[in-house]
């Protein structure tokens, strides 16, 4: 009978060995579960101004995720929470998450509405335009980048409360509130310069001697006036029709000893001269000695008689001479 009973006691004992197993293992698994409830976030973007375990943690209760750790950084601006922290309100929250790792961390940021700076420019140019300062100008500002951190919830509108400017040394101080005067909840002060500047017409492309430019190889750049010379062109009408005298790079101020008319008579050419005796006309054939544009006084020579003379060049292939 106890040979029997050791023979049975085996087999269970064995299978209650496994079944002990089995039923650990599905503990364990379960336990494990259990404990990555909590999810870590990635990262994330804060809207109010504090911060909360919901901010932090994914798959928590509603209660927990409420729970406020602290103020939120700035607009704009961001904190970092490490592993460590990150354990300290897991077990203070009672929350079934730890470190997996010592780099374990999560960025926290805090939304913003940003006014940036070619807004602030704007606001600023119009406040001038209404001093009544008007023209083609830009501002040379003392502050690098400017701009206005707002909560997200805040308009991002600007207003300017009071502005100052001098005329005699174009230096401005600016006042500037967002999202109003009246409703401010930041105060940005800006001083700058203005600077005036001069539309000048530029080649768009690069033209060679001997071709002529139109008015599809102009538009228009601003320069500072401090660096517009006496010498550089302002009308279109000054260039357009003439040639460089040597190549014109594009986008580059054009200078009055930059372009010339096209010559209509090259040296060697034959011509037609036209002899003017009051009221008759006469003409003759010539060879021009040198080149010349129309009004250009050019010399060339009459073939008939090889005498040399000065003509008025008035087109291609054409001159004219007074008697």
């Amino acid at each position: 009978m106890t040979k029997l009973l050791k023979r049975i006691d085996v087999p269970f004992r064995i299978t209650v060995f496994f079944m002990v197993v089995t039923l650990g293992v599905f503990f364990l698994f379960f336990g494990a579960k259990a404990a990555l409830a909590a999810d870590l976030k990635s990262s994330s973007t804060i809207a109010g101004s504090v911060i909360t375990v919901g901010d932090v943690f994914d798959g928590i209760e509603q209660d927990k995720a409420d729970h406020i750790l602290g103020p939120s950084p700035k607009p704009g601006q961001h904190i970092t929470l490490n592993a460590r922290t990150l354990t300290r309100i897991a077990m203070a929250m009672d929350l079934k998450w730890r470190a997996s790792e010592i780099t374990d961390h999560i960025t926290l940021k805090r939304g913003a509405t940003i006014i940036d700076q070619d807004m602030i420019i704007e606001a600023v140019k119009g406040s001038l335009g209404e001093k009544g300062l008007d023209g083609n100008f830009r501002l040379q500002l003392f502050t690098e980048n400017p701009q206005m951190l707002l909560s997200p919830e805040v308009s991002g509108t600007i207003e300017i409360g009071s502005l100052e400017y001098s005329p005699t040394n174009n230096i401005f101080e600016a006042h500037i509130y967002a999202p109003s005067v009246k409703d401010a909840v930041s105060e940005l002060v800006l001083s700058g310069k203005v600077q005036p500047m001069i539309s000048v017409p530029v080649l768009s492309q690069t033209v060679r001697y001997g071709e002529t430019i139109s008015a599809n190889d102009i538009h228009w750049i601003d320069l500072p006036d401090r660096d517009v010379q006496h010498d550089i062109v302002l009308s279109t009408s000054e260039i357009i029709g003439m040639t460089p005298r040597r190549m014109v790079m594009a986008g580059k101020p054009i200078r009055d000893r930059d372009i010339e008319l096209p010559k209509v008579v090259k040296r060697g050419d034959s011509v037609i001269i036209l002899y003017e005796l009051g009221a008759l006309s006469l003409t003759a054939e010539g060879k021009a000695l040198e080149d010349g544009a129309k009004d250009d006084v050019i010399r060339i020579v009459n073939t008939s008689s090889h005498r040399p003379i000065e003509a008025f060049v008035v087109g291609e292939g054409t001159v004219t001479v007074s008697q």
